[in-house]
């Protein structure tokens, strides 16, 4: 009854901006209410080895489908041997959300250049938004780094840098849907193992010391 009695008093224009008004909390409640979890791999690295990655994925927890329409994140490591050098769209532990249709391509890191402890990547999509199905797993980066040579073996953590840098945006609404969970990795760096001969290298190189010491007998036999 009391929204009849408004409704009379207002004109059609300020009745379509009541009704908006009181549907908006529904769209933001549906945003609110959903659930994200983004994790970063853990990998292990030698000093001096370039051209290594970690992967970022996002899973979405919300028990309903999504539609995505942006997203970026940020990771940091305090760690100076552990150079960030790019991040792409190859990502390989699933598939790139905005596979087809990327706003900005590959690659899609705006910090570093060139290189650094931190790296801050984002991406949209030029359609009106990808659906992501309640429960499912999609990339949202490939990571590479570098590790410097004189890097000690050590465990270096690699650290998601919360809202706004980490975010992810609704394509409907517009709203940023709540992260639920980050899963920060690790990199491991260790000492590269020496490389052990084959059996049948043991083999020869044995063969060839026995002959030689032999041929130094024989020689010195001769010779006395």
């Amino acid at each position: 009854m009391v929204l009849i009695a408004v409704a009379r008093k207002v004109s059609s224009r300020s009745c379509l901006w009541l009704v908006a008004a009181l549907c908006l909390p529904l769209f933001a409640a549906t945003s609110l209410d959903a659930a994200l979890i983004i994790s970063a791999t853990s990998t292990v690295a030698s000093p001096g080895s370039t051209g290594n990655a970690i992967e970022i994925t996002l899973v979405n927890a919300s028990g309903v489908d999504l539609d995505i329409g942006a997203f970026s994140f940020s990771l940091t490591v305090t760690d100076a041997d552990v150079e960030f050098t790019s991040v792409t769209t190859d990502t390989t532990g699933a598939p790139y959300v905005f596979a087809g249709s990327s706003g900005v391509g590959s690659p899609i890191n705006t910090i570093p250049p060139p290189v650094g402890q931190m790296v801050l990547a984002s991406d949209y999509t030029l359609s009106s938004g990808v659906t992501v199905p309640a429960g499912a797993t999609v990339g949202l980066g490939h990571v590479l780094f570098d590790v410097l040579s004189a890097a000690s073996p050590t465990v270096v953590d690699v650290t998601f840098i919360g809202y706004p840098a980490t975010s992810v945006t609704d394509a409907l609404s517009g709203l940023d849907i709540p992260i639920s969970e980050f899963q920060d990795g690790q990199i491991t760096i260790q000492e590269g193992s020496q490389p052990v001969p084959e059996p049948t290298a043991l083999a020869v190189w044995s063969l060839i010391a026995a002959l030689g010491i032999a041929f130094a007998w024989y020689r010195r036999k001769r010779g006395g």
